[in-house]
Parts: C-alpha cells; structure tokens; sequence
C-alpha cells in the first residue's frame, strides 16, 4: 500500500538551514527523515505579511535532490544576484515546506513543481510567484500516481495554512486559473508551440516587421492556455524581447493583469489593442512579438477612440510578430475584423506562410467524440443528427415540451447535462 506525503515545516533563514544540516547530517534517520532528506523533493518558501488588514505572500515553488544544498544555495548565494531571493530572506516571518513521498523521482518532482506553480498562481493571496519556469514531463514511473500525490500534499498543506492552501475545487474554478500558464500542454498544443516558437525565431533575426500567426479553434480547444503559455516562456527567456498581450474584453484583461502582477511579466505587458496602437504609433516604436486573445474582438475604423483603418493591419506594421488566437464562430458583428472575406484571406495569408494552427481537440467536455459531434451539428449547422451511441458521461435527450424535461430534471440526481431545445426550427 503506498504511503501517503510527508510535509517538514522549517524556518527560512539561517536557524532553519541548521536544522536541515542536522537532520541530513543523522546518520540514524527514520524512514520518513530518510525520504525527506535523502530523496527528490518539492518545497516551498513564503513570507507571510499583512497589505492592507490581508495576508499576501511572496512564494517561491521548487524541487531538488538535496534538500540542504539547495536551501543553502537560496541563503548564501541567490541573494547576491536577485532581488527576489534577498527580500525572502530579509522577511521576519518566512517559512519553507518541504515535501517528500517514497515514490518520489525527479520526473515526478519536477510534474510536482509545475502542478504547485499552476495552483500558487491561482492564489488570491499569493502577491509574488518567483519560480516561473515550466518543467512539463511526459510518461515516467509512477506517473499515474502523481495527481493522488498531489491532492494528498495540497490537502495537508491547507489544513496547515488554508489562506496559502485554499480548497482545490474553489480554484479550478476561477478564471485566472483556467488561464494559467502552468497547465499541461497537449500533443497538439505541443507541437503548435513548438511552430509558433520556430516562427517568432526566425522572425527575429530580421528587421521587417508583419509575419502574422493564426491559431484557430473552437471554445475549449486550449487557444489561451497555449497563449499564455508560449508568452510566459518568451517573457521570462534570455532575449529580453519587447512582447506584449493584448486583450480587449475587460475582464480577461484584469485577468491577464493579476498574472502579469504575480509572474513578474511587466507593467505594461498586457493592454488593450487601442491603447498598444496609440502609444506605439505616436512614439514610432516597433516591437518583437504581439499576441491578440480573442481578435474576433478587434475594431475596425470608426470604433470609439480607434482611428485607424483596421487595428490588426496596425499591429502588423508595429511588431515583427503578431500571433492572434480567435474563433471564427465567435464572431458576431461587422465591427470586427474578422468578416467573412476579410477572414479567407487572412487565412490564406497564414497558410501559405506555413502559419495558421487549428486546434482541434476538445478539453472542456470530457464526452464521447460522437456526442460532440452531435452538439457542434446542433450549434454549427443547425441539425439534429441521430446519436448512434450511449454516451456514459452525458444525458442528451430532446424535448417538445418544458414540462417534459421538468419530469426527468426532477429524477436526475447526479446530472451532468441535460440539452433543452425548442423544436420549431426543425418544421
């Protein structure tokens, strides 16, 4: 029967190290010293300081193979050459958690490190995440162990500082987790990163401006989770580049500004595309990589305080890359830029440049690919196909009537999704 995690709390400072040094120094530990301080582990450090009658914490989520020589590295060294590492150090009430498992190897660790820095993102009271590396790993041994591991470590880190540690479900849920950098990639979204990195490569080493990248997919598809991804990596790399993320929906703007705040992006790394055009244009300042969430949502001349031709054919004049995400079904109005022509040729233009990415999978519903297709019938084409097969997870029933499916709502105790539709569209 596996063991289940074991969590140290230690103090982040000079009395803690010596702590370790003598727990890893014993050479008669128990078996649960031993796979604290002789195998991988995952640990995280905090400062814990009141803002304005709140608690918010500087965190910082690591794995290693050596508990003590890591931990000696952060104090003795990291601080001459980062900021980040001094003001832990210098915090009156900083403390680090260590977590080992007798499971435990480095490919798991490292899964481990990117699951903390996907939940600790999320964190309302997380003000600062330092490690802001990525560390996806494939299939390893135990692999299928990793997430009971996980759900066992976050639930005892909670019991310990709930404020830290916040329920699990309460943070799936919110948006700026479901926009988190930190999620696993996909094959499919694997391998448009890597084109779309190739691309802004290449671009680069140029002086022209306008390469333009599409990628497109349905809602679901993993297009922001891919964005935010790919961005978090170019922000944080050695080339120092001149990136920005523009968004022109509200609300995913203020949550594109809570992670730029948490991750260290920069001030200004997320604007809307109007503010972007208008500063850039005035000061003839060109960058190296723009990114557009949702540019079904960008205006055309005439729009408010946007007076220019078309935002997008701006953008490509102000950056030597310009990667839009958007879904073609999500256009609504002639405002936008993406009317129907205007659409095929941007496509056109992406394509033969070997630059338009379509994301085909589905990852919100956790359904059958027949019943899927049944419901993008329903919504794409406006058609009621037959569906051939039982689906384990979904009750997809058509009625002519509401009282009809009031009856069997009411019988339904564990409902995942009742589909309701008037018929008068199929006479």
């Amino acid at each position: 029967m596996m063991k289940d995690v074991i969590i140290k709390e230690f103090e982040y400072n000079q009395a803690g190290l010596d702590e370790l040094k003598e727990k890893t120094a014993n050479g008669e530990k128990n078996l649960e010293e031993s796979i604290l301080f002789e195998y991988p582990t995952v640990y995280i450090i905090n400062d814990d300081k009141k803002d304005k009658y709140r608690q918010k914490y500087n965190v910082y989520v690591g794995e290693t193979n050596n508990i003590y020589q890591r931990t000696s590295q952060h104090l003795k060294d990291d601080i001459k050459s980062r900021e980040d590492w001094e003001l832990l150090l210098k915090a009156q009430q900083a403390k680090m958690y260590v977590v080992g498992h007798e499971h435990f190897n480095k490919s798991m660790t490292l899964d481990l490190e990117d699951k903390l820095m996907l939940y600790m993102s999320s964190v309302e009271s997380v003000k600062a995440l330092y490690n802001r590396r990525t560390n996806q790993q494939k299939y390893y041994y135990p692999h299928e162990e990793a997430q009971d591991i996980f759900n066992s470590m976050w639930n005892k880190l909670n019991k310990k500082n709930s404020i830290l540690f916040p329920d699990m479900a309460l943070l799936q849920n919110l948006a700026i987790f479901k926009a988190s950098p930190f999620h696993k990639l996909t094959e499919e979204q694997l391998f448009a990163k890597e084109q779309i990195l190739t691309t802004v490569k290449e671009a680069l080493k140029k002086e022209e401006t306008g390469q333009l990248v599409m990628v497109s997919g349905e809602a679901g598809a993993g297009k922001t989770v891919l964005m935010s991804n790919i961005f978090n990596e170019l922000v944080n790399g050695k080339e120092n580049l001149k990136i920005h993320l523009l968004v022109n929906h509200d609300e995913q703007v203020k949550v594109y500004e809570q992670i730029s705040k948490k991750l260290g992006w920069g001030e200004k790394a997320v604007l809307k595309p109007t503010t972007f055009i208008n500063n850039h244009q005035k000061q003839n300042a060109k960058v190296d990589v723009v990114f557009v969430d949702e540019a079904h949502l960008l205006w055309t001349q005439g729009k408010q305080s946007y007076r220019g031709k078309n935002q997008l054919d701006d953008l490509l004049g102000l950056a030597k890359v310009v990667i839009i995400i958007f879904d073609k079904n999500q256009v609504l109005n002639t405002t936008q830029i993406v009317e129907e022509k205007k659409l095929e040729l941007l496509e056109q233009k992406a394509k033969e440049s070997g630059n338009f990415i379509h994301l085909k999978n589905q990852m919100r519903m956790d359904a059958e690919k027949e019943t899927i297709e049944w419901i993008r019938n329903l919504i794409d084409e406006q058609k009621v196909t037959i569906l051939r097969k039982k689906d384990e997870k979904y009750d997809l029933q058509v009625f002519d009537s509401h009282m009809s499916w009031k009856k069997i709502l009411k019988r339904k105790t564990n409902l995942t999704l009742i589909l309701i539709m008037k018929m008068e569209f199929l006479e």
